[in-house]
């Protein structure tokens, strides 16, 4: 197992579990995505925000290309965005071989000046959004949504290794 296997299995992860958090947040109402709670964002739609709008701009500097602010939009859109941008991420992530993932990416923002390795960043975005994937479960739950999914690495190992 190397480098390479790791980051695109893990982006694979990622995209996969997004996926069901979104299916599950879509079954309950929108109106549950707005009430104002004691969390690191607001809102469970502006913790999706932040998901999409973070790896937008690490996309970006992955890709060398200019970071757009998203727009303002609805709580479908921001759903169907996430998943896009994941898909993004975990195609551009597919395309890259072990050697471009050892590569220096610069990063330069008004909060870091600095050169890291392609892979992680790459892993940077991934343990980022583990870390809200878990957030928002919290955030559903308190809120009265059930049954989540189960979004484990395992969990989706054990699926995927069926296929």
């Amino acid at each position: 197992m190397n480098l390479e296997y790791l980051m695109k299995d893990y982006t694979g992860f990622n995209l996969w579990a997004n996926g069901e958090l979104v299916k599950w947040l879509e079954s309950t109402s929108a109106h549950l995505l707005e009430p104002p709670m004691q969390t690191g964002f607001s809102t469970l739609r502006e913790t999706i925000l932040h998901l999409w709008e973070t790896d937008t701009f690490w996309l970006a500097v992955l890709q060398t290309t200019t970071f757009t602010k998203l727009p303002d939009c609805g709580t479908d859109e921001v759903f169907s965005g996430l998943i896009k941008k994941y898909t993004e991420f975990s195609t551009y992530v597919d395309s890259l071989n072990e050697s471009a993932m050892g590569t220096y990416c610069k990063i330069d923002t008004p909060w870091i000046k600095d050169m890291r390795p392609v892979a992680e960043i790459i892993h940077h975005c991934m343990n980022h959004s583990t870390y809200h994937r878990g957030q928002m479960v919290i955030m559903a739950q308190s809120l009265g949504l059930q049954k989540a999914p189960n979004l484990d690495y395992n969990h989706y190992r054990s699926e995927h290794a069926k296929h």
